[in-house]
């Protein structure tokens, strides 16, 4: 829940470079809902995982995992990290990319 304000600035300074999708596992459009309400999570979709498909997918075993993409879609990085550490991931790749923050 702490880090709901944090992703919410990492999805407006990446804005147009990287897309942040949260994803409410195993929980109910509601809940997801009220999470996004209370927390002020906002700048990025949600979508609820009720059967946890997406989870699997991607190998995410807790809530607060963050999974980097490549744009082919490989797995680049997988983690519970603080928004510092996120970031610190995030902006490498980008600039591999020829997209980083200037």
């Amino acid at each position: 829940m702490a880090q709901a304000p944090g992703v919410s600035r990492l999805a407006g300074t990446y804005a147009g470079m990287v897309n942040v999708v949260g994803v409410a596992g195993l929980g109910e459009p509601d809940a997801m809902r009220e999470f996004v309400s209370a927390t002020g999570a906002s700048g990025f979709p949600s979508l609820v995982d009720e059967s946890g498909t997406v989870w699997k997918r991607f190998g995410v075993t807790a809530q607060s995992t963050f999974v980097l993409l490549a744009p082919d879609g490989l797995v680049v990085s997988r983690g519970c990290r603080d928004m510092d550490a996120l970031s610190r991931r995030v902006d490498p790749r980008l600039h591999h990319l020829g997209r980083g923050r200037r």
